[in-house]
């Protein structure tokens, strides 16, 4: 019995090495392409990881508290813009006396833009295109009415889907959302402005060998916003 236990403890450990192992080779690759891909497109790139905070002084990068990880990976910027992936890690504590310790990891693929005048604060996620009337839409609806309750929503007659949070001026952030369509073909993208920065991401980190398609739906978002302000 002690033999087949080890045996399985053992072949357990063997499957944990090689997932390891195809995980660092995956990273390895997309570092490479990714790399290849900024000498082509006329990009700076370091393959990290450096603190994300480096990037910008903005409130999502930050370390502390339940962030134990905030790091900027695959870098590749040129003035005024650094796309990059976001390696964010948390440790959250719970249970009776806090003798239970979560920890959460997501990697998202960003676009940092330093904008030549600075917008109103506001966190934009474009999270469906569904209309008001179909099923999905009578639901965003209703949970946006619970959301309203817990903090300054702007909400979109037509695009229930789409959650607009500000805690600056609404009067200001109303009009950079005047054609709130922009977004229908941009599911999944976030937008958050934050005085003189505006980060863009999706959470589902842009596959390296598409990384152009990535880098031009980034440009146009930023340059509808960049157009919208003027």
């Amino acid at each position: 019995m002690g033999q087949i236990i080890g045996g399985v403890i053992v072949l357990i450990g063997a499957v944990i090495a090689i997932f390891v192992m195809l995980a660092r080779g995956g990273s390895r690759r997309r570092t490479e392409t990714l790399r290849q891909w900024a000498f082509r497109s006329g990009y700076n790139f370091t393959p990290g990881p450096v603190p994300a905070s480096q990037l910008a002084p903005i409130r999502e990068f930050e370390s502390g508290g339940e962030v134990v990880e905030s790091n900027a990976r695959n870098v590749a910027s040129r003035p005024r813009v650094t796309l990059f992936d976001f390696d964010h890690a948390t440790r959250h504590e719970h249970g009776v006396m806090n003798n239970r310790t979560e920890y959460r990891r997501s990697v998202e693929s960003c676009a940092l833009y330093q904008l030549d005048e600075p917008l109103p604060r506001f966190s934009f996620n474009a999270l469906s295109a569904a209309d008001q009337n179909s099923l999905a839409g009578r639901m965003m609806a209703k949970a946006m009415g619970v959301i309203d309750g817990e903090g300054q929503i702007i909400a979109f007659d037509d695009r229930p889907g789409f959650l607009l949070f500000t805690d600056d001026d609404a009067a200001r952030v109303k009009p950079l959302f005047a054609e709130p369509h922009f977004f229908d073909d941009k599911c999944g993208w976030n937008v958050r402005s934050t005085g003189s920065w505006l980060l863009l991401s999706v959470k589902t980190p842009a596959p390296a060998e598409t990384y152009d398609a990535f880098a031009a739906t980034a440009q146009k978002i930023y340059d509808h916003f960049r157009h919208s302000s003027s």
